[in-house]
């Protein structure tokens, strides 16, 4: 299965796997309007969790793809602050599938193109590419993305929606079923209730 990195000089492989672990947080939720379907079926644009797919890779790897919708839930792009940050932001479906072994979440990288979206912001992102990021072969599993590193349409449909709950994170013990709930909540926002810190 091919692999695809990008040749941004600014970005760090440990630079992204840390800002990849900001998305291990509680965000406050943003006031707004929620969706009314809480487990839609779109037919009328591409929700994150149909890029994310079942499996690790996505089925749409390689695709540009049109009117792929969510809820931004954290800007890490280019000059925006923060520690060497990914040069991208994240999104979460505002109409989750309710499906355990899909992701609702996805990373848009934007590189040196960044575009102006804040948190709690509901948008549609136009002829973005589906790429698996594998860090130059350092990782053992990709990091399916939108790449939109020439420069995507965004278009704000809800300047004030609601932002997703983070979903409890607790992943089982077995190395290949950890990495199996691990891909499930791919670019999401996660609660940690009990966690344990360890050191050098």
């Amino acid at each position: 299965m091919a692999k695809r990195s990008h040749d941004a000089p600014h970005r760090s492989t440990t630079a992204f796997a840390a800002a990849i672990a900001l998305t291990l947080l509680v965000l406050a939720p943003v006031p707004g309007q929620a969706a009314d379907d809480p487990c839609n079926d779109p037919s009328t644009y591409t929700p994150t969790w149909a890029v994310q797919g079942e499996d690790a890779t996505s089925p749409l790897e390689g695709q540009t793809v049109d009117e792929v919708r969510g809820v931004v839930t954290m800007d890490a792009q280019r000059d925006t602050g923060g520690p060497s940050p990914p040069e991208g932001f994240f999104v979460e479906a505002h109409e989750p599938d309710c499906e355990t072994t899909t992701s609702d979440g996805l990373f848009v990288y934007t590189g040196s193109v960044p575009v102006d979206v804040e948190p709690g912001q509901l948008v549609a992102l136009e002829g973005g590419n589906v790429v698996e990021f594998d860090a130059w072969g350092t990782w053992p599993n990709t990091f399916t993305e939108l790449s939109c590193r020439d420069g995507c349409p965004v278009t704000t449909l809800d300047a004030n929606h609601t932002v997703p709950e983070p979903t409890t994170y607790a992943a089982p013990k077995d190395p290949d079923a950890a990495q199996a709930y691990k891909e499930a909540r791919e670019a999401m926002q996660v609660r940690v209730d009990q966690a344990h810190a360890a050191g050098p």
